[in-house]
Formats: structure tokens, C-alpha cells, sequence
């Protein structure tokens, strides 16, 4: 199992599940019930993350190299946006979705809107070396993000 996530009022899991090879999914899983809800399409995979109030699962696909945005009680897919991301993070009060795009740059998009609303210009690359995104956080009040990397 690889990815996890869990519903801010902890009846419902996400996690990642492989079979050893290339082949992943994202189970949707309601822990008040212990059922399996539903699964995303094979290629879903890495960091998952719920909507505070627990109505949007938000995933990053390898498979179609990008963001998805899930209705959580169905996995309806609401919005996608392409690209190679590493971490992400949803916020907790506006309903936007910041990640790394392509290992070097910051951005917030709303996904509503379908508009990136907030980008760094700089890269996350030291003296040449790349560094790995390691984790993505909002502050509570959405005001703040905070980045973990290789480096620290």
C-alpha cells in the first residue's frame, strides 16, 4: 500500500494498492461500514488527500500525469489538470489545490475555475542537484504553505 488518506470525520480511507508490478489503484474505502466503496481507474496513484469538509478526494495520476479532483462518495471525476506533479495539498478554506509542477515551481489552482491562481518563479534545485517534494501542507487557516524536501 502506497498513499493514504483519511475523511476529517474518519469514516472514509484512501489508499493506493499495487500488485507488485506497474499496475495501481486508489480504493475508496468507508471504515463506518467496512466496505470497499469504489476504486479509481488503474494509474491513479501517489499522494491523496481529502477536502476538509470530506465531499472531494484529491489524487494525482501518473497514468494520465496530472491532478484529479473526485467527488468522494461516488468517484465521479469534477476537474483534472495536467502535468507532472510531486507533492500536493488542498486548501482548507477556498477550495484550491496548490502542488510542485514538474519538480520546480509552486503553484495554487482553483480548480473550479480551472485557472492556476498563484505560481513561484523560482526552482527547487540546489547547486544543480534535484530535490525531491516530499510533503505539501496548508496552515489552518489556508493563509500559509508549508513545502518538505530532501533537503529539509
Amino acid at each position: 500500500m502506497w498513499g493514504l488518506a483519511l475523511s476529517s470525520r474518519g469514516d472514509r480511507a484512501a489508499f493506493r494498492v499495487t500488485d507488485g508490478k506497474q499496475a495501481a489503484e486508489v480504493v475508496v474505502y468507508d471504515l463506518a461500514q467496512d466496505r470497499k466503496m469504489y476504486s479509481l481507474p488503474s494509474g491513479v496513484f501517489g499522494d491523496l488527500t481529502f477536502s476538509p469538509d470530506g465531499t472531494l478526494l484529491i489524487a494525482k495520476d501518473g497514468k494520465a500525469k496530472g491532478i484529479g479532483v473526485y467527488e468522494a462518495a461516488s468517484g465521479r471525476r469534477l476537474a483534472f489538470k495536467p502535468g507532472w506533479v510531486d507533492a500536493l495539498a488542498y486548501s482548507p478554506n477556498k477550495g484550491y489545490v496548490a502542488y510542485v509542477r514538474d519538480g520546480s515551481r509552486l503553484e495554487v489552482w482553483d480548480y473550479r475555475a480551472n485557472r492556476v491562481i498563484y505560481t513561484t518563479g523560482g526552482n527547487f534545485m540546489y547547486q544543480g542537484n534535484t530535490v525531491i517534494n516530499t510533503g505539501l501542507v496548508f496552515s489552518p487557516d489556508g493563509s500559509r504553505l508549508a513545502l518538505g524536501t530532501s533537503r529539509g
